[in-house]
């Protein structure tokens, strides 16, 4: 079983009942997959077993170029005018500039104490989805949040467990399948098969932390070339496989820093209410989505990513500067 298809088989969206939503993962992989922020490695083998009716997320607007695990239909609907989504970042600018943020935010991670990355752990991530609920009378919009906890052993064994959390914005169709609180799935593993795309531990420096993350999207080919979106949205994918702290969020720091093309939105709340420093790449077939970090001011640990239509993507309809998806790690870091 190749790399992509242990992610697949993680994620797994045709696990669940009709009607079901995607987990967190799926979502997040499907989405990134579409939207042309995921990198193509090997064809996953194709499942032709058909999902009627399903939670979509509006990330899900472009068509696939590969077979995966779900039949896409209804896509290219209308959207309605006022777009159930989280709101934009309201951010407050920084005097002193990137590169002086980026070198305060390096030596604060630094000077955390750090942990071992093969002890037992656990992550609890919040995420938030722009749902479309397509039906053959209706289609609803929604954002309904999941609670996701990944507790992972030194053997390889773990626990990937979902619940629902409540519709944030929207009105909740009256056949939400998925009532706040209820278990959306719950996956154990044995010793040695919890999947990770990322199964060694990040290194410790920026260089170091490009390298790791372009062996696994490169697949070995050298002629594969990642924009700064790709190394943004890889961040997400090791954060949520391993607790960055200490001298590993200062190396995504420091690849951040030495990526072109980031932007410093300044200073933000995210949406657990927590502060926190932006930044944010362009990612998405011609730059058609931001991708948003959102650090700790005082550890420099990385507290929250998002992700933010601004237009261009051909077949995707949802109005620019929409927020499409949002990820927040509750652990300590």
């Amino acid at each position: 079983m190749d790399e992509l298809e242990q992610r697949l088989r993680a994620a797994n969206p045709v696990r669940a009942q009709r009607d079901e939503p995607l987990t967190l993962r799926a979502e997040a992989d499907l989405a990134r997959i579409v939207d042309g922020t995921a990198v193509a490695r090997r064809t996953p083998r194709a499942s032709h077993r058909p999902r009627p009716a399903v939670y979509w997320i509006i990330g899900l607007a472009a068509a696939l170029t590969i077979a995966l695990v779900v039949t896409l239909t209804n896509l290219g609907q209308p959207v309605p005018a006022s777009l159930a989504a989280p709101p934009r970042l309201k951010a407050t600018p920084i005097a002193e500039g990137s590169d002086a943020t980026l070198a305060r935010l390096i030596a604060a991670a630094r000077s955390q104490p750090d942990t071992t990355a093969e002890q037992d752990f656990d992550i609890r991530i919040e995420g938030w989805y722009s749902n479309v609920t397509v039906t053959e009378k209706e289609t609803a919009w929604v954002v309904q949040p999941q609670e996701v906890t990944l507790r992972r052993y030194a053997d390889g064994s773990g626990r990937v467990e979902t619940h629902a959390g409540p519709v944030r914005w929207g009105a909740e169709p009256p056949d939400l399948s998925a009532a706040p609180g209820s278990l959306i799935s719950r996956d154990d593993y044995p010793a040695g098969e919890y999947p990770m795309l990322y199964p060694t531990p990040p290194p410790t420096t920026g260089a170091e932390l490009r390298a790791y993350i372009e062996a696994i999207l490169s697949g070995g080919t050298p002629d594969v070339t990642l924009t700064t979106g790709d190394y943004f949205n890889e961040a997400e994918s090791v954060r949520n496989e391993w607790v960055l702290s200490g001298a590993r969020s200062a190396a995504l720091l420091e690849l951040i820093r030495s990526l072109d093309g980031v932007e410093m939105l300044g200073r933000v709340t995210d949406r657990l209410n927590r502060p926190g420093i932006a930044f944010q790449a362009k990612s998405g077939e011609k730059g058609s989505f931001r991708t948003i970090l959102i650090f700790d001011e005082t550890t420099g640990a990385l507290l929250s990513s998002e992700r933010v239509y601004i237009g261009g993507a051909k077949d995707v309809t949802y109005p620019s500067g929409s927020v499409v998806s949002y990820t927040a790690w509750k652990d300590p870091s």
